[in-house]
């Protein structure tokens, strides 16, 4: 099967359009990066016989969310001959306090500090008071000299490890098992443990890993250090922001506070599905390979008290920029949505001052607060040249980079609405059901029926 470089470059074109990116000058990593992929496609165009696709895989959290903390794992293969060396026949003694290795050492290094020898019981138990024999005493000293106690030992073994993994997948380092491993022999001989008979074994590594939630997952993405950095960089920002968006919230009030959000393929589909397991490729039918790479603007606005504004502001692509007589004759039109029309079927900088004066402004009350992004169209000075006299609107532009963090559609309310959409394309296929989904008209009435359905009552608190 031949490539053609330029239906590549198309659909790439495609999928960066909607990001909206700013116009920046042309630099060196760029160049390079253009002339790696320039190599690719020269040579795909004669030597293309496929790719295949390598998967590196990483240990990291399970649910990376929760902040997890260590756990003592056994290694049985070792438990059981240590237990036997361990035990002593002073087991009458009291010794049920769980006190610490730290505690054990102070009070042994105390006793032992006397001038002329060992301090007696009575002078220890003044500064440490759980001290119950001269006996315990030695046994503790006995202990401290081969590492601490069996479960001592464990617990700084485990502690080790765990900390040197939790450091690491904070750095964005590739982790294994047989890292586990090696940090765990390394505890072993830092920590002073002389006995070899603790494994790491198999066993103890799958145990360590079920006891943390660690997982060996996929890596999707490779990073630079500079790219930790700049998202330590972007997290303030992203306080700053929230903080001051608070502070406005109290001035303006939830319900005057809007946000809005936009962009949907002409077809959208699942990227799963249910297959026969073992299959190595999985594809799937659609209506038009074009329309699921070309996209159109929805942009639904929602309040901060999670009420959905009517109507969302559509903006479909025509050839000529504009409907034309013919188009107007058959085009439908519901009350709730507002169409409009661009030659990309993207969002201009004149869709943006439509939006707000047959959108927004007969919606708003006389005090308003409206987050938008950092894109170039989305100008301030517009929003103070188009409003009413009557109004007092406020803007907050979200800082670039971190607009899907927090922007309300983007975090979780948009991904529903698209949902939607979705479920819907893949059951006309499914359903064979004679309907095309990518047609002017036809993305007009499921967005309508989108709008109409998330705008129930009961989806508040979906967008809230």
């Amino acid at each position: 099967m031949k490539i053609n470089p330029l239906n590549v470059i198309r659909m790439l074109l495609a999928t960066f359009e909607v990001m909206r990116l700013p116009d920046s000058p042309v630099n060196n990593d760029e160049i390079q990066l253009k002339a790696n992929f320039e190599n690719i496609l020269l040579s795909a165009v004669n030597e293309y016989s496929g790719f295949e696709m390598v998967e590196e895989n990483s240990l990291h959290f399970e649910e990376p969310f929760k902040d997890w903390e260590m756990e003592i794992v056994e290694d049985k293969e070792w438990a059981n001959a240590l237990y036997e060396s361990e035990l002593s026949p002073d087991t009458c003694t009291r010794d049920n306090e769980d006190l610490s290795y730290e505690y054990k050492l102070r009070a042994v290094e105390y006793w032992r500090s006397g001038k002329k020898g060992n301090l007696g019981l009575g002078s220890v138990k003044q500064k440490c008071k759980k001290v119950q024999s001269i006996r315990q005493l030695h046994r503790w000293a006995h202990n401290l000299t081969k590492g601490g106690t069996y479960k001592k030992k464990l617990a700084r073994i485990c502690g080790y490890t765990f900390e040197r993994f939790k450091a690491a997948v904070d750095a964005g380092l590739i982790v294994h098992d047989s890292d586990l491993k090696k940090w765990a022999f390394h505890a072993q001989k830092e920590i002073g443990h002389t006995d070899f008979r603790f494994k790491a074994s198999h066993t103890w590594i799958n145990s360590f890993k079920a006891a943390h939630r660690i997982v060996s997952r996929k890596i999707h993405k490779f990073i630079t250090s500079k790219t930790i950095e700049d998202g330590k960089v972007l997290e303030q920002q992203i306080q700053k922001f929230v903080y001051d968006v608070k502070l406005n919230i109290r001035t303006y009030g939830l319900s005057n506070t809007f946000n809005a959000q936009s962009g949907c393929q002409l077809e959208m589909h699942s990227g799963r599905t249910l297959a026969v397991k073992g299959e190595k490729q999985v594809q799937c039918l659609v209506q038009s390979v074009y329309s699921t790479s070309h996209s159109y603007t929805i942009q639904p606005t929602i309040s901060a008290d999670g009420k959905l504004l009517s109507p969302p502001f559509l903006v479909l692509k025509e050839p000529t920029g504009k409907i034309g007589p013919i188009v107007e004759k058959t085009l439908f039109r519901r009350d709730n949505v507002y169409i409009e029309v661009s030659k990309s079927g993207k969002l201009t900088s004149d869709h943006f001052k439509i939006w707000l004066q047959h959108v927004i402004f007969p919606k708003v009350g006389s005090k308003s607060l409206l987050l938008i992004d950092s894109w170039t169209g989305h100008c301030p000075q517009v929003v103070r040249d188009v409003k009413p006299s009557n109004r007092d609107v406020k803007v907050m532009i979200i800082p670039k980079g971190i607009t899907g963090k927090i922007q309300l559609l983007d975090v979780f309310g948009f991904r529903v609405w698209k949902n939607f959409v979705r479920h819907f394309s893949d059951n006309c296929l499914l359903m064979n059901y004679d309907i095309d989904s990518h047609l002017r008209n036809n993305i007009i009435k499921l967005q309508s029926l989108v709008h109409n359905q998330l705008s129930s009552p009961r989806y508040i608190d979906l967008f809230e």
